[in-house]
C-alpha cells in the first residue's frame, strides 16, 4: 500500500469522519501520497490533518441545502480527482448532512445525497478508480430517516459495482 496515491473524501461532518479517516490513514502509514478533501460546513474545520496531508474544507454555512452542496461538490471533488491522480478513494459516505440529523448542521433531503453518492460514484467510475466505501453519521431522530439514507448509500453502489466490468486480473 505504501506506494498507492489515495483520495478519502468523508461526506459527512469531520468531527465523526475525521476519527475514521485518521484510523484507516494510520494503518496505511498515510504520507504526502494521500489527499483528505472534507465537505463540510463553516461550524467545523480539518483541524489536525496528517502529517503531509492537505485538507480543501469548502465552508459550507450552517443550514446549507441540496443545491449549495451539490454545487460546491461539483466544483471540488472532481478537480481533485484530477489533480490528486489517486490510486483508489476510500470514500465515507456519511449521512449526517440530512436536515433530520441531531449533530450534522446541513439539510439535505434524501434526494440531495443520493444525488450526492451517484455523482461521487460516477465521477470514480469515469476515472476508473476502485472505491472502499465506508458509512458514517446517522443521528437522526427518528432514526428511520438515517437507516433509509445507509440503505441508500448500498443501493447507489451497487448500481456503481453493476456498471463495472468485473475483476478478473488482481496482483
Amino acid at each position: 500500500m505504501r506506494n498507492q496515491r489515495i483520495i478519502a473524501p468523508p461526506m459527512t461532518a469531520p468531527y465523526a469522519s475525521a476519527a475514521i479517516r485518521d484510523r484507516f490513514l494510520d494503518a496505511l502509514d498515510a504520507d504526502d501520497r494521500t489527499l483528505s478533501t472534507e465537505l463540510a460546513h463553516r461550524l467545523t474545520s480539518c483541524s489536525n490533518p496528517l502529517p503531509g496531508m492537505t485538507c480543501s474544507q469548502l465552508g459550507l454555512p450552517k443550514g446549507s441545502g441540496d443545491a449549495e452542496y451539490l454545487a460546491a461538490l461539483d466544483h471540488h471533488l472532481p478537480r481533485a480527482l484530477d489533480q490528486h491522480e489517486p490510486d483508489f478513494v476510500l470514500y465515507q459516505a456519511g449521512v449526517d448532512a440530512l436536515s433530520e440529523d441531531a449533530l450534522g448542521h446541513l439539510a439535505l433531503t434524501h434526494a440531495g445525497l443520493r444525488e450526492r453518492d451517484a455523482r461521487v460514484f460516477e465521477w470514480c467510475e469515469a476515472r476508473a478508480l476502485p472505491v472502499t466505501l465506508t458509512l458514517g453519521g446517522g443521528y437522526s431522530r427518528p432514526s428511520d430517516a438515517s437507516i433509509e439514507a445507509h440503505v441508500a448509500v448500498w443501493r447507489e453502489a451497487r448500481r456503481a459495482r453493476d456498471r463495472r466490468a468485473p475483476v478478473t486480473d488482481v496482483d
